[in-house]
C-alpha cells in the first residue's frame, strides 16, 4: 500500500457566493442581480500566512480533517483564521 502525497489548497481568485473573479467585482460588490449586496469574498488567509500561522491548526483542522500547514485557504466558512501569538506569556505575581 502507498501513501499519498497530500497537496496544500492553494489561493482561489474566485468569490464564494457567484463565483466570478474579483474582476467582475465592481465597487467589490458580486455582480449577479440577487446578489447585488454581497462582498468578494474567498477563503483565502491574509497574503504569506498558511495554516501553520493559525492558533486553530493542531485542533480541529489536523486532527479532524488532516489539513496540513502548508494550506493557503481555511476550510472553515466563515474563516476562523487566527494569528498564533507566539509571544510568551508574562507570569503574573
Amino acid at each position: 500500500m502507498s501513501l499519498q502525497r497530500i497537496e496544500p489548497y492553494r489561493r482561489s481568485s474566485r468569490c464564494l457566493e457567484c463565483n466570478y473573479p474579483r474582476e467582475k467585482h465592481l465597487d467589490g460588490l458580486c455582480p449577479l442581480p440577487h446578489l447585488h449586496n454581497q462582498r468578494f469574498a474567498t477563503m483565502n488567509l491574509p497574503e504569506v500566512m498558511t495554516c501553520a500561522d493559525c492558533k486553530h491548526l493542531k485542533h480541529p483542522c489536523a486532527t479532524i480533517y488532516g489539513r496540513i500547514g502548508t494550506d493557503e485557504v481555511c476550510d472553515w466558512f466563515p474563516s476562523r483564521f487566527s494569528p498564533k501569538d507566539d509571544r510568551p506569556k508574562e507570569r503574573v505575581a
